[in-house]
């Protein structure tokens, strides 16, 4: 990778926008960047580092840093750096995130962080941050860590490089030189190299397992290589060979004892051919003696039996009497089935006729309930018919109540306002009074300074007059009756502080003159009001005598909007209970009327079954008397004892017949 050509824009120390065309540098040999300290050397390897990885070179900076504090508020932060690869021109433009000035109107606004990339090809990819730094690392074929290691030695990096672990040097060249498919194929071939190895060592164990098992015979010529086998001496090859030769030979051994075997089993059969005639003529004679001697006992046993026989035959017809009836009572057996289920279906609605009276019973009883209930609840439904008219009425008592309350309340505060701001004019008067008392005095000190004042300058004046010449003040020429100069005569500063003093307090009591005015038409008016009040409210009552009347009519009505609150809250539930009766009595209604229909429907139903009942107890009586037996129980059993007995005699003759005709085989 090859950077041609960097633009930096209020990034780091750079206030504005510089340009670096880093192609005069040329193609080849190493580029070095010096300065003094601060000239902003890093900031170009932080720029390059920014605009490729999304993150400066050096450990201490962080994004926060990147927007130039030296820059104007209108001035873009952005990095853009061209550079080649493999021959090929890309570009990438960076920007981190900061706040500037809004495009329309005034204030700031946050910048979001972008990137986008230009292939040499045209196409862009600015989706995000990380899609942008994954492809420049596919293209340039490093990452970050590993470019700030071999791309730009920063200050105090190279030694890191050169001091860092095998394995990861060895990551920084196969990723600069990418040589990662020639270790795949190394590490490919060794792993199949280890997998032969052990499929070899595998087979030669299993081998040498079966080996140890060859048996051979002592006499045999492979006897020796046997046991040089057993004892791992032989090569795989040789015990393979070895196999193969005493299969052969065994196979030839026992092809030898299979001819010597067939020739055995031929002589065999010759003589237990002889030896099966001897036996059976043996055999014969010995019978023929045994059955000789037995004939006349014989003929004694065949007699017996046939005697016995002739008996049994004499019973032939009882049988046949019992096997007639046998089969009418068979024939009669369905109908005692058609009996049991006629009984069956009888009782069983007798039972449902029972069940569905009482029902019947229970739901009169239950519809009888439901209607005084649906009459009580009408009853309170009509009651209750006026709660909401009742409720308003005292809704708007209640109004009229608090709103005389809040009137009562207000002239309570009016009555005790006008009897403090009367306390408050008192204290006023009196204040004033002191206050005019004291302006009088002053005045009257200063009147007197100012006397002695103009007496004293008049002394001083006449000590000045000259006789024939005139006064300054009247022009006389003789001056018979001169003023003495009085020695206590007050200064003209003595004469302007009594003056000012006189003043201020004279001052002081216009000032609270005027707010005994003010303070005394306030009363006025508020009495004026607090009296239509009054009269309004408590009629022709003393002003004196108004707030002992206010407050025990305040009580009074306070006792009326309980009352009319508590009568309120009766209503509010009546109201409440009307429409609880309003909701449930359709309901109630409804179950009533199904009660109603349940009646009706279990009085046809009943009706339904009893007449059933009757015809089934009519099919009963029929079959009862058309029947032989009570019960399907009692003709089951006389047909099992007729059963019995017929197999009895049947089995008693089968037994003599039989007797006789094996006494008259074996005579």
């Amino acid at each position: 990778m090859r950077p041609i050509k960097l633009t930096i824009s209020a990034f780091g120390p750079y206030a504005g926008k510089e340009t670096l065309d880093l192609d005069k540098l040329g193609e080849n040999g190493l580029y070095l960047i010096t300065g003094t300290t601060g000239a902003g050397k890093t900031s170009i390897f932080d720029a390059i580092a920014y605009a490729l990885y999304d993150s400066p070179s050096g450990d201490a900076r962080d994004d926060s840093m990147l927007r130039s504090k030296y820059a104007d508020e209108s001035t873009e932060t952005f990095v853009e750096l061209e550079f080649l690869c493999n021959e090929k021109l890309y570009k990438v433009r960076r920007n981190p995130e900061y706040t500037r000035l809004k495009i329309h109107g005034g204030g700031t606004t946050k910048q979001v962080a972008k990137a986008e990339l230009h292939y040499p090809d045209g196409r862009i990819v600015d989706k995000s941050k990380k899609e942008v730094t994954k492809a420049i690392t596919e293209i340039i074929g490093v990452d970050y860590d590993q470019f700030t290691k071999i791309a730009m030695i920063a200050q105090g990096e190279f030694r890191k490089i050169l001091l860092d672990k095998t394995e990861n040097r060895k990551e920084i060249f196969r990723q600069i030189f990418k040589t990662h498919k020639y270790e795949t194929i190394q590490e490919r071939i060794k792993n199949e190299t280890n997998a032969l190895y052990a499929k070899f060592k595998a087979s030669k164990q299993n081998l040498l397992t079966y080996a140890s098992g060859i048996v051979c015979d002592e006499n045999s010529n492979f006897n020796e290589l046997v046991e040089s086998a057993k004892n791992d001496n032989l090569t795989m090859q040789e015990i393979i060979d070895l196999i193969s030769d005493l299969l052969h030979e065994d196979e030839r051994i026992n092809s030898e004892l299979v001819e010597k075997l067939k020739e055995i089993e031929k002589k065999l059969e010759k003589v237990n051919a002889s030896i099966g005639k001897a036996e059976e003529y043996a055999k014969n004679v010995e019978e023929f003696n045994t059955k000789s001697a037995s004939v006349p006992k014989k003929v004694e046993e065949y007699d017996n039996a046939k005697i016995e026989l002739d008996e049994e035959t004499a019973k032939k017809p009882e049988i046949e009497k019992a096997e007639k009836e046998i089969t009418l009572i068979e024939k009669e057996l369905p109908d005692y089935d058609a009996l049991d289920n006629f009984q069956k279906e009888a009782s069983k609605l007798e039972k449902t006729i029972s069940k569905n009276t009482q029902e019947k019973t229970s739901s009169n009883d239950s519809a009888d309930k439901k209607a005084e209930e649906i009459k009580k609840l009408k009853e309170a439904q009509k009651s209750l018919e006026n709660a909401s008219l009742n409720k308003e009425k005292l809704e708007t008592e209640k109004t009229r109540l608090e709103d005389l309350k809040g009137k009562l309340q207000t002239l309570s505060d009016n009555i005790t306002i006008c009897e403090e701001t009367g306390k408050e004019l008192l204290g006023f008067q009196t204040e004033y009074s002191s206050l005019s008392d004291n302006a009088k005095k002053l005045s009257d000190e200063y009147n007197d300074l100012n006397k002695r004042f103009l007496d004293g300058q008049a002394g001083i004046m006449a000590s000045t007059l000259i006789d024939g010449e005139p006064c300054p003040v009247c022009g006389a020429l003789s001056h018979p009756n001169k003023a003495s100069v009085s020695t206590e005569v007050p200064t003209e500063a003595d004469l302007k502080k009594a003056k000012k003093t006189a003043d201020d307090e004279n001052k002081k009591a216009e000032k609270k003159s005027a707010e005994c005015a003010k303070l005394k038409g306030k009363l006025e008016e508020l009495e004026k009001t607090t009296k239509e009040q009054i009269k309004e409210l408590l009629g022709d009552v003393g002003f004196d005598k108004a707030i002992d009347c206010v407050d025990e009519k305040l009580g009074s009505v306070n006792e009326e909007i309980k009352t009319v609150v508590k009568k309120i809250k009766l209503e509010t539930e009546n109201i409440n209970k009307k429409e609880e009766i309003d909701k449930k009595l359709p309901e109630e209604e409804k179950a009533l009327e199904e009660l109603n229909k349940t009646v009706t429907e279990l009085d046809k139903t009943i009706a339904t079954d009893t007449a059933t009942l009757k015809q089934k107890n009519e099919q009963i009586e029929k079959l009862i008397k058309e029947l032989k037996f009570s019960s399907k129980v009692d003709a089951e059993n006389t047909l099992k004892e007729l059963r019995e007995k017929v197999k009895t005699l049947k089995e008693v003759f089968e037994k003599a017949e039989k007797e006789f005709n094996d006494r008259k085989s074996e005579l």
